[in-house]
């Protein structure tokens, strides 16, 4: 019978969260300092730069996209603190009829892994991508 020591299986799992964690972060870290590189090809660094950051924030399209992505967060933000606010005085405060199906409905995106979630998420897209070129084929046809 073969024993581990505390030390060795402690040893181990730091080493495996290591592993995990630069296999998540690492690549997030090269693109970032690769982003710097003045070079347009990424195989080889040319110097340091920031003309790609002021490039993109020259670019009305991207300002524009920035505006409308920071509003929407800001109303769905709002909405929802206000509709949870609303649903949980009304769950805590009244009894009724449903009121538990209602209470464990709210612990599903916790529970459900959100695999499940993407799978759909990325068939919509995918289905929205084809509809997209499809409309604009026809109006390059006409």
């Amino acid at each position: 019978m073969i024993r581990k020591s505390r030390g060795s299986v402690r040893a181990l799992k730091g080493a495996y969260l290591a592993l995990v964690l630069a296999f998540l972060y690492l690549p997030i870290l090269v693109m970032f300092a690769l982003s710097f590189n003045a070079s347009v090809s990424r195989a080889e660094w040319t110097g340091f730069t920031f003309d790609w950051y002021l490039k993109l924030l020259h670019d009305q399209n991207i300002i524009n996209a920035l505006k409308v992505t920071l509003s929407v967060a800001v109303i769905a933000t709002v909405a929802s603190v206000i509709i949870g606010t609303l649903g949980a005085m009304g769950l805590t405060r009244y009894r009724f009829f449903g009121r538990n199906a209602l209470t464990y409905s709210v612990y599903l995106p916790m529970i459900v892994p959100g695999v499940v979630f993407a799978v759909p998420l990325m068939a919509l897209l995918v289905l929205m991508v084809c509809m997209h070129e499809q409309l604009v084929r026809k109006t390059r046809r006409s």
